[in-house]
């Protein structure tokens, strides 16, 4: 997650995890914990909250600059690569058999963080996953690595059966999942339960620096070749004005 409020696609990454886990409760397995992290300021902390009163175990905040609090877009590859040294850099954070992210970002809406993320891990990556099963009850391979079984959609609807072997990285979309709203009680239970806060660049400056990416250096409109021309009158009068202006780029 990243910003003070979780954004719709990582709710459906959310529910992801916690349906599987509450599916492999349900089958009698133990010991699934179900984790969120964001990164940002300090202040970005009400997103964990969230997150948690929806049912999550813990939180691993990565704090950065507070620049980041001005509403400036973080490049994805910028994001990847805190959350690739949080997770196999610190020694602070679990090694997770599935990481979670929403298919894409509310700013830039690119898909790139989780492929990005699944690069620098050197895992495998789903993207447009609408679906997780549980651990597949077939045996595991040779290898006696276990797979998760995922449903993605192609362009055109078109659905497609994967086995994912763990760990791995999902993007999900919506399609199956509905988020849960949390309740007052979940809210308030939430504020108790175990944040780890992780001073990313701080821990990761000179990591992060090696690795390649982009910065966002700013917007601007684009110059305006073309003017338009509001016809006021009768409808008649407004017809003869749009005829003639065809006829005169011989487009009639």
């Amino acid at each position: 997650m990243q910003g003070n409020e979780i954004g719709p696609f990582e709710t459906l990454a959310l529910e992801a995890g916690l349906h599987l886990r509450e599916q492999a409760q349900a089958c009698g397995e133990t010991g699934w914990q179900v984790d969120v992290i964001t990164s940002g300021p300090a202040d970005w902390r009400d997103s964990l909250v969230r997150a948690l009163g929806m049912g999550a175990d813990a939180g691993i905040h990565l704090i950065t600059g507070d620049d980041e609090g001005s509403g400036a877009l973080v490049p994805p590859s910028t994001t990847a690569a805190r959350l690739a040294f949080a997770l196999s850099s610190t020694g602070l954070v679990p090694d997770y058999d599935l990481v979670l992210t929403g298919i894409m970002s509310q700013d830039l809406m690119a898909g790139h963080t989780g492929p990005m993320l699944a690069q620098l891990l050197d895992l495998p990556c789903a993207t447009s996953v609408v679906r997780l099963g549980p651990r597949d009850a077939d045996p595991p391979d040779d290898a006696g690595q276990p797979f998760l079984e995922a449903l993605r959609e192609w362009e055109g609807g078109v659905l497609e059966e994967i086995r994912m072997p763990l760990p791995a990285i999902a993007a999900v979309q919506s399609g199956f999942y509905r988020p849960r709203y949390p309740s007052l009680s979940h809210m308030l239970k939430a504020k108790n339960k175990p944040v780890t806060e992780i001073d990313i660049d701080g821990q990761a400056g000179r990591e992060l620096k090696k690795l390649p990416g982009e910065s966002y250096a700013g917007m601007t409109e684009p110059d305006k070749t073309r003017q338009g021309r509001v016809v006021s009158g009768s409808l008649d009068f407004q017809v003869n004005e749009f005829l003639a202006f065809l006829k005169e780029r011989n487009l009639l």
